[in-house]
Formats: C-alpha cells, sequence, structure tokens
C-alpha cells in the first residue's frame, strides 16, 4: 500500500505528495485556508481535482480519499 509523505512547500504547511508505480502523482494539501487533492497523470497533465471545506472532519477526510486514490491508480 502506497502512502503520502510529506514534504517541505514554500506556500503551504501541510503538503503531502506520494507517487504510484505508473508514475502518476498525488498531492494533497492540508493548509487553513486550502484543503485538496489532485491527481496528476505520467505526463504532467491534471486529471482530477478535489476540494474541501475548512474543518478537521474535511481534512481527515481529504488525506483518506487521497491515499486511496494513489492506490488506486
Amino acid at each position: 500500500m502506497l502512502e503520502l509523505k510529506k514534504t517541505q512547500n514554500s506556500m503551504f504547511n501541510e503538503y503531502y505528495e506520494g507517487t504510484a508505480f505508473s508514475c502518476w502523482k498525488v498531492i494533497c494539501i492540508l493548509d487553513d485556508n486550502c484543503v485538496m487533492y489532485m491527481v496528476f497523470d505520467a505526463n504532467g497533465k491534471r486529471k482530477n481535482r478535489r476540494e474541501y471545506g475548512n474543518t478537521v472532519k474535511n481534512k481527515e477526510t481529504c488525506f483518506k480519499r487521497a491515499t486511496e486514490a494513489l492506490n488506486r491508480i
């Protein structure tokens, strides 16, 4: 099972990314004013984007769904 790893980002404090075996990438942002995840294909083209509200429950849901998306591709 693949997992998202926290990485350094100059704009966001809570920035996670993970790469699947097919070279697809998932980026998850759980910052105070931006809660979303995006899926990119091997060529860097965005395939999916989901935004959530700014609550603790939504942040947990976003991270869970981003991890599911990473393991699905």
